[in-house]
């Protein structure tokens, strides 16, 4: 694990949150100077530290050190999950992961249009995307990589739902046409 990877765990962590250092030391019982200098790559953490950041962030020590980048998406997605430790954000404001799962799904309805519509450079257009790269980066501090990141993770993530969805879907109908199969026999 090196000091980046960690320093952009925490980073896309607390941006999809959507909250300060200052909360975050609320919320880790880390002071901010510690965290600012985790997620700046300034210095390794102790284990004792890790374990107070992983349990205010409500995810486990091991996916913080994790070198594999798919669990990366799932720490930063945590924040939507039920039972996850939800920090407090300013009244009306979206967290970063909400910016990014909001762009993700209007991304997916402009490539949907684009594929039913016949226009296929529609789906090429990525306006979305880069929207929320950009508010990502002028309102929550993201630096232009881990915006990215967490974009893409947003859309990896819709992606996987739209195609779970359309797999139950058509699972449904097989199941429905094998019981009529069976019922006429």
């Amino acid at each position: 694990m090196t000091h980046e990877s960690l320093a952009r765990k925490l980073r896309i962590l607390r941006a999809a949150r959507g909250i300060t250092l200052a909360e975050a030391e609320e919320l880790t019982g880390v002071t901010r100077e510690t965290l600012g200098a985790l997620e700046h790559g300034q210095r390794g953490a102790y284990t004792s530290t890790l374990e107070k950041i992983a349990r205010g962030y409500g995810v486990t020590v091991s996916a913080l050190l994790s070198e594999v980048e798919e669990p990366e998406a799932e720490l930063a997605l945590a924040g939507s999950s039920p039972g996850k430790v939800e920090a407090p954000r300013e009244a009306g404001r979206l967290s970063a992961i909400d910016v990014a799962k909001d762009a993700a799904r209007r991304q997916i309805a402009l490539e949907k249009q684009a594929m039913f519509g016949g226009q296929g450079e529609v789906a090429l257009d990525q306006r979305h995307a880069n929207d929320a790269m950009q508010r990502l980066r002028e309102e929550y501090g993201l630096d232009a990589n881990d915006a990215e990141a967490l974009v893409d993770f947003a859309l990896q993530d819709a992606r996987r739902r739209e195609e779970n969805a359309q797999l139950r879907q058509e699972n449904a109908q097989l199941r429905s046409e094998a019981e009529r199969k069976s019922a006429h026999r």
